[in-house]
């Protein structure tokens, strides 16, 4: 995704680059959605195996909320991901909202990147290598900060907790 997302740059711009590389990201995304609803539940648990089982029980409640998060920290491989969805109870309406919202800021991120490397690319020079360099540090940084801040526990399910561990202790 990320060197056909820089391809599409290349080829057509910042602004339709970004639309083309969402529009393909979100055909794509429903089409294996779609397999994982016509292959059913058992055939997908035979290929995704445990991961089905695990996202099962934590994604249906909140399908738009759960495609929005898997969407902005990719865990497990795109295909895999969408197949798991479509055989589960997460309903389209959810899936494709969730993941339009969800990939939108890491394409945009990609396609700024991609712009900026095609301007590298064809004037090179000093300024333009600084600005590429300074854009991958500004992007692994940024990605890095939000992984984290996304998969630290929260306060919240924190004092949860520790009220239950006084209640019950």
């Amino acid at each position: 995704m990320t060197l056909l997302t820089v391809a599409t740059v290349f080829t057509f711009g910042l602004l339709p680059g970004y639309l083309y590389a969402l529009l393909g990201c979100l055909t794509s995304a429903t089409l294996t959605y779609a397999m994982g609803r016509i292959a059913g539940r058992d055939l997908v648990r035979k290929i995704a195996g445990s991961r089905m089982d695990r996202f099962r029980r934590k994604g249906t409640r909140h399908g738009l909320i759960t495609v929005f998060m898997i969407r902005i920290v990719p865990i497990a491989p795109f295909t895999v991901v969408n197949l798991i969805m479509g055989a589960s109870e997460i309903r389209f309406y959810d899936f494709i909202v969730g993941s339009l919202l969800g990939m939108m800021p890491g394409l945009l991120v990609l396609t700024l990147f991609g712009f900026q490397l095609d301007y590298t690319v064809r004037s090179p020079g000093t300024g333009g290598f600084v600005l590429l360099g300074i854009t991958v540090v500004v992007v692994a940084v940024a990605s890095i900060g939000v992984r984290r801040w996304l998969t630290r526990p929260s306060r919240l399910s924190e004092s949860k907790s520790g009220f239950q561990k006084r209640r019950n202790g």
